[in-house]
């Protein structure tokens, strides 16, 4: 299914974290903010009576487990609100043992964040204090891909690890993982700070030799270049519906780059009132989202296959271009080449990326 119809309501518990990550896309947060629990509900509420179920996704632009209080009580919510609903989570993976009896109990779908073997997460992902994060991070990883109902690796894609792909796959295979996307390093929001460059067309060679080897693993090894290769779509991503992220300065945004209320202000729908406990939608803005349609993406006007890309990250492309109608080009030629080894538009996919 294309990536749109991944319809969820995403929260942003909070904007602190426990590791420091060296390509963190968020600014360095100096106060520390946490969701409103009413606006939290609040948003479930709207979803609700929007979509006649609830789909919560917990994330944020820090750590969601640190707010695992909050975290206990919005599923308990959303679980009040609709008995059935989609629970999911991405995180690091850095955090104490109570936390994986918790979400065994009450989390459906997994994302946990990690990079690769120790070499690679250590020098990714560091904690705080510049120590390593691998072993507790893996440790959870294979405790919980037992236990877990869907328990999915996202890995961030950098030059140390672009041409180790298939050991990627043996490595989390050997923890236990069946789901595994990746992603592209990408500039920082709002930054002119430099990242490696990893040519995106390497990026897809090597990772269609690991896409067939995960196959032969039994193993789902994906790319967030391919999100819309199995079904075409006039939008890519969830954010152009568009599906509501709740931040921690009580802004309703449409996409994860969108983490609070200034980053891009183009991205804001919503705002919550804290004396009312009611959400303001913006329906100008929403139609202006709504416009990001691949037949009026200029630059898509002629390439082959704009239906199974639809203009690619919204996110990204408004960090870089400036504009709702922008792409990344230089993604352009490495899609049209993977598009090129994977059959389209067979519905085959078995899990949404993160």
């Amino acid at each position: 299914m294309p990536h749109c119809k991944k319809n969820c309501i995403s929260l942003f518990l909070t904007n602190q974290c426990n590791l420091s990550c060296r390509y963190c896309y968020c600014e360095k947060a100096n106060n520390r903010q946490t969701i409103n629990t009413n606006f939290a509900k609040a948003g479930i509420d709207d979803f609700f009576n929007n979509f006649g179920h609830v789909y919560l996704r917990l994330f944020g632009d820090g750590e969601p487990t640190l707010e695992f209080k909050k975290i206990k009580e919005l599923i308990l919510y959303a679980r009040k609100k609709d008995r059935k609903a989609v629970i999911e989570l991405q995180t690091n993976g850095f955090f104490p043992k109570k936390i994986p009896e918790y979400i065994i109990k009450n989390i459906q779908i997994v994302w946990i964040s990690c990079d690769g073997p120790s070499d690679i997460q250590n020098y990714y992902r560091p904690t705080k204090i510049n120590t390593g994060s691998s072993d507790t991070v893996e440790k959870n990883i294979k405790y919980l891909s037992k236990k877990v109902d869907k328990l999915g690796i996202r890995i961030t894609i950098g030059a140390r690890n672009v041409k180790r792909q298939k050991e990627l796959v043996d490595h989390f295979n050997n923890l236990g993982v069946k789901y595994i996307y990746t992603d592209l390093l990408f500039k920082p929001v709002k930054s002119n700070l430099g990242i490696e460059k990893t040519s995106p067309l390497e990026y897809a060679k090597q990772f269609i030799e690991a896409k067939k080897y995960a196959e032969s693993l039994g193993i789902f090894y994906g790319s967030f270049f391919e999100i819309n290769f199995d079904e075409k779509t006039e939008i890519s991503c969830r954010a152009c519906n568009p599906s509501p992220h709740l931040t921690t300065d009580n802004y309703v945004t449409c996409c994860d780059m969108a983490y609070n209320g200034k980053v891009f202000p183009a991205m804001v729908y919503g705002e919550y009132n804290p004396k009312t406990k009611k959400i303001t939608y913006d329906k100008n803005k929403i139609n202006i989202i709504k416009s990001r349609r691949v037949d009026n993406l200029i630059e898509c006007k002629d390439c082959n296959i704009k239906y199974n890309c639809a203009g690619g990250c919204f996110g990204e492309a408004l960090n870089e271009t400036g504009t709702i109608l922008g792409i990344k080009k230089e993604n352009c030629e490495a899609i049209k080449f993977l598009a090129k080894h994977i059959p389209l538009n067979k519905k085959t996919y078995p899990i949404f990326h993160p």
